[in-house]
């Protein structure tokens, strides 16, 4: 796995949090996550996610508290109590705007438990799922991989147009994300600096930085290796486009010259108007 430098969060000894977005807010839930499990400790990547996304959606919950209610002197209590009370425009108002205080953040869970390797990933609010509650949690095992934060579309053509799945070799997998994550940098606020990460029922640990020299080296000679098929095809097209242009219309030998009746011009006008109807534009 790869992530941008220091954008990575250890919450469980075969668990990682790979987070994107705003870093203060995943600070307090990463803390929040770690204390949890040393308190009550839970090998299942399933469950370290769900305890991750309940962190997250309680500290929405106290950002929309803070933003929303505190400036009219009410707790979410006192808000619920005197909704009978109150204006009916007034509640709505509140209530809506309780459920657009975002987080501002994505987070993908990811670790190796005795079922295997399991992919997470917790969501603001989730987009792709429809769901309109915080801290959404929606498993890729089956994808096998996700892409958060600036570049992910990037990121997701690549992995989606190599057919990616988890039966790649590792060799064939690394260099693959190695392109992705190389392809991304194309995105505003992208940079070159990332961590590379292998994790096993042991633990993880960051691939040695002569793994990642070497994938440069291949990822460089390969945009190379593209880069001169592009033109020889660019070349190849360019010479057949100029031969079409340059090749005269067919004529028609010329026949003897008749009266037209006015069934021919019937005929004729059908026959452009159909024509008409058939244009290319090469």
């Amino acid at each position: 796995m790869c992530c941008q430098r220091r954008q990575s969060a250890v919450v469980a000894p075969a668990a990682l949090a790979l987070i994107a977005g705003s870093i203060s807010p995943q600070i307090a839930i990463c803390d929040a996550t770690y204390r949890r499990l040393k308190n009550d400790p839970v090998s299942k990547i399933r469950l370290i996610a769900d305890m991750y996304a309940t962190q997250f959606a309680e500290h929405q919950r106290s950002l929309a508290l803070r933003e929303v209610l505190d400036p009219f002197k009410l707790t979410h209590d006192k808000f619920v109590a005197k909704q009978r009370s109150m204006d009916p425009n007034f509640v709505q108002r509140v209530a809506n705007d309780l459920s657009a205080v975002y987080v501002g953040t994505e987070t993908t869970v990811t670790g190796v438990d005795d079922e295997g390797a399991h992919l997470y990933l917790i969501q603001d609010r989730a987009a792709l799922t429809g769901s309109n509650l915080p801290g959404t949690t929606r498993c890729e095992n089956a994808a096998a991989f996700v892409a958060i934060g600036g570049g992910s579309h990037h990121a997701y053509s690549q992995l989606s147009l190599a057919n990616y799945d988890r039966f790649w070799p590792l060799s064939r997998a690394l260099f693959l994300l190695y392109s992705a994550k190389r392809r991304s940098e194309a995105a505003p606020g992208v940079g070159e600096k990332a961590d590379w990460f292998f994790i096993t029922r042991d633990g993880f640990d960051r691939f040695h930085s002569t793994v990642v020299d070497e994938l440069e080296k291949e990822y460089l000679a390969a945009r190379k290796g593209e880069a001169a098929t592009q033109s020889a095809i660019e070349a190849r097209l360019e010479a057949f486009v100029h031969d079409k242009v340059k090749q005269p219309a067919p004529t028609t030998p010329p026949s003897e010259p008749a009266n037209p009746s006015a069934n021919d011009f019937f005929e004729l006008s059908h026959m452009i108007s159909k024509a008409s109807r058939h244009s290319w534009v090469l």
